[in-house]
């Protein structure tokens, strides 16, 4: 099963000196359905740096938003726990 990990950052309006970004990030597969969860592990400035999604209709979608970019590693669990977990990881992506 291929599993890819999308990450797309927006810039938003600078509050101050800062610039801040909404960030997204999902999973394509040929069958999310087969996918249990995802363990998201984000840069240790962010809070939280561990983000969990259980939902294969959004293509466990995660959102946030961040003072920078970063790349976003994540733990793939399938339903079927007798499959090792996948771990996957993002490049710094383009805007949306």
């Amino acid at each position: 099963m291929a599993i890819i990990l999308n990450e797309k950052f927006n810039k938003l309006p600078m509050t101050g000196s800062t610039q801040w970004y909404e960030i997204k990030v999902n999973v394509e597969s040929d069958n999310l359905y087969d996918i249990d969860q995802v363990e998201y592990y984000l840069d240790r400035s962010v809070s939280p740096s561990v983000m969990v999604s259980e939902n294969p209709d959004n293509k466990f979608e995660i959102q946030m938003k961040s003072w920078k970019e970063f790349p976003v590693s994540a733990k793939i669990i399938f339903k079927d726990h007798s499959l090792p977990p996948e771990f996957v990881q993002t490049e710094l992506s383009t805007s949306f």
